[in-house]
């Protein structure tokens, strides 16, 4: 592992009431939605790079490795907030990426990424 990855993972198991590597980016697309299309986007972005088929792997090993699986998937999850008023739909953005446990990175998740366009 590198430097990087051991100071995550350090990061990780310090604790505290918010995960230390919790990115969330939001990106408004005006098009319909494609769940299908978007599958196949992002299997295509996994294959193309390997360090999102790169959990940390903390246990299991005599000291904590970095393993490049050959495939993965990310983690996909939609929900259709569009006919809600947009207080409403900003509030179950922030409820789903805070406490939906597939988008937080702990010891245990290997910090694979995961999605949820709603």
């Amino acid at each position: 592992m590198t430097q990087l990855q051991t100071g995550m993972l350090a990061g990780l198991f310090a604790g505290g009431d918010q995960p230390a590597y919790h990115n969330v980016t939001a990106i408004p697309v005006a098009a319909p939605f494609d769940g299908p299309a978007l599958r196949r986007a992002a299997d295509r972005v996994v294959r193309r790079h390997a360090a999102l088929r790169t959990p940390l792997h903390a246990a299991g090993f005599a000291d904590p490795l970095a393993i490049v699986h050959g495939s993965a998937r990310m983690r996909l999850t939609a929900e259709n907030l569009r006919d809600l008023p947009g207080a409403d739909q900003l509030v179950l953005q922030r409820q789903a990426v805070i406490f939906d446990p597939a988008f937080v990175v702990t010891a245990a998740s290997g910090g694979l990424v995961g999605a949820a366009p709603v």
